[in-house]
């Protein structure tokens, strides 16, 4: 009896330390998730406070001096899509064409299915019910017909 007894309170210390051991793992875990969420929020101050202290120290028009002030051929970029100039050139006659609007289709058929009427009432809009002679009969009590 005394054996049963300790295996009984052996298991259930067992169980409970196995719990223990899971929720601690599950704390440690949310603890590196926010840790890492710190260090992520921590580097995009950094990167911003970085890309004032750029956007501070170079201004267009210094930028297109130092640019040009070098005796470098620029060439154009070959291929570079703009959308104020029509395409030339046959392998680029679908560069700006401008396509109709098409509705989506299921199957070949249009998509989605007709709206029921609705009724707009103090509830917004809802579908419209049919009328049965029950629904007549209340709504005639409810107005005070008889």
């Amino acid at each position: 009896m005394v054996a049963k007894l300790a295996v009984i309170i052996i298991s259930i210390g067992a169980a409970f330390g196995a719990l223990l051991v899971n929720r601690q793992q599950r704390i440690d875990a949310v603890a590196e998730i926010a840790r890492s969420q710190l260090r992520m929020a921590m580097h995009d101050k950094t990167i911003m406070r970085l890309q004032a202290a750029v956007a501070h120290a170079i201004r267009p028009d210094e930028l297109r001096v130092a640019a040009f002030a070098q005796p470098v051929e620029w060439q154009q970029i070959p291929y570079r899509f703009d959308p104020f100039q029509s395409p030339s050139g046959p392998d680029r006659a679908v560069a700006g064409a401008v396509l109709p609007p098409t509705r989506p289709t299921l199957n070949g058929k249009p998509a989605g299915s007709p709206r029921p009427k609705t009724t707009s009432g103090s509830r917004g809009s809802m579908p419209e019910r049919k009328k049965t002679p029950q629904r007549v009969a209340s709504e005639a009590a409810k107005r005070g017909e008889r």
